[in-house]
């Protein structure tokens, strides 16, 4: 785990870098008079510094930026003002506030301050230390508005992006530093010229991302009070990179959705597919049991007839037998139907009468059950002998049950 981590923390560190917008240099101003100090710092770590009449400083500094191969809209533009506008400094505990809430409690605070009250102000808030971050303990000062929107007039009037408006506010030694020579005169030495101190300050609230291959000074912890109201600083992330990602973020879960839901509509279809397959099947095999189950009551009903028609007789298998062996010759035998009176039903055809006679008394005397009779024949029972068209006759076989 602690490896991933070690993995993936510098690509953290560095993935909002991919959303600012890169400045390629910072300057400094200072307004004395008529005259504009500038210090122009590239991400190359060049310091270029300077003067122009206030007159000529916009035309000189175009012409600068554009030796450079610098544009004024990729330039940082910071103001340092002169001590004297600073209204009040002090410290105070606000605690642990978000960056509203810290707001309206400067505000507050500054309005209980004589030197504030009711003037119009721009006020700033910076902690006192790294140390000091968690209890809230903040430096907070006030400039007026008027003079802060003349420095910020400065930065514009030169084309550049005015991004900070400091005071150049000197610290207080500490009483047993007093009198100490040689510590004032090294603090002396360190002290910057206050144009190149605005563009060190607006360097280090940069970030890393202009301070490779330089050795600038850093600002100190609360020293960089910017007074510049947020609304008037132009944005430092490029909105459009963000929404770019949003937007292909949500492409892409709705690209995952759309594959997963076609992966599912797939799945379902191939589902489908074999349930209407298998509904398929069962409904062949339901028609074919039907089938099966018709013709199960059909042989049933046949075999119960059976059984009803052999009921109290002779076997039907050598009746029929010996029928076949005692019809003459131009007798013929078409149709053999069983009665509900009991009896069986001999149907045929012949041309002669006297065959038909002569096959019921050969029968008689031959065959048990000797019940057999001449029940009807076309033509009449009394017709006549002989004649050379067919007739049709049905004969008895059996006795009738009497109900």
């Amino acid at each position: 785990m602690k490896r991933i981590d070690k993995f993936f923390r510098p690509w953290l560190k560095k993935l909002p870098a991919i959303f600012r917008r890169d400045f390629s240099a910072v300057c400094g101003l200072y307004e004395e008079g008529e005259v504009c100090s500038f210090v122009l710092l590239t991400e190359d770590g060049e310091r270029v510094s300077g003067t122009f009449k206030r007159e000529d400083a916009r035309s000189g500094l175009a012409l600068l930026l554009q030796e450079k191969g610098l544009k004024p809209g990729t330039v940082a533009g910071a103001v340092m003002l002169p001590e004297v506008t600073l209204l009040d400094s002090y410290e105070q505990r606000l605690g642990n506030l978000g960056e509203k809430e810290r707001r309206r409690a400067v505000i507050w605070s500054l309005r209980t301050r004589e030197t504030v009250m009711e003037r119009p102000v721009w006020p700033a808030a910076s902690p006192v230390s790294r140390e000091d971050a968690h209890v809230g303990t903040y430096r907070i000062a006030a400039v007026p508005q008027g003079e802060g929107e003349k420095g910020a007039a400065l930065i514009r009037s030169l084309c550049l992006e005015p991004l900070a408006v400091y005071v150049m506010e000197r610290r207080k030694l500490p009483e047993y530093r007093i009198g100490v020579p040689d510590l004032q005169e090294k603090m002396e030495e360190k002290e910057l010229e206050p144009a190149e101190k605005a563009a060190s300050f607006l360097w280090a609230a940069l970030g890393d991302g202009l301070s490779k291959g330089t050795d600038k000074p850093a600002a100190g912890e609360g020293e960089e009070m910017n007074f510049l109201p947020l609304e008037q600083r132009p944005e430092l992330y490029r909105w459009s990179r963000v929404i770019g990602l949003i937007l292909t973020i949500w492409l892409a879960l709705l690209a995952v959705f759309f594959l997963k839901g076609q992966q599912e509509i797939a799945l379902a279809a191939a589902e489908l597919k074999k349930e209407e397959s298998l509904l398929h099947r069962q409904a062949v095999t339901r028609k074919e049991f039907q089938r099966l189950m018709k013709g199960e009551r059909s042989v049933t009903a046949l075999e119960a007839e059976a059984v009803r028609l052999s009921a109290e007789r002779q076997p039907v298998s050598p009746t029929l037998e010996a029928l076949g062996i005692f019809t003459p010759s131009g007798l013929w035998l078409t149709e053999l139907e069983g009665s509900q009176e009991g009896v069986a039903e001999i149907k045929g055809r012949t041309k002669s009468r006297e065959l038909v006679d002569r096959f019921i008394e050969t029968c008689r005397q031959e065959m048990e059950p000797s019940a057999m009779r001449l029940k009807n024949i076309s033509g009449g029972k009394a017709a006549p002998p002989g004649g050379d068209y067919e007739r049709e006759f049905i004969i008895i076989l059996g006795e009738e049950r009497r109900q």
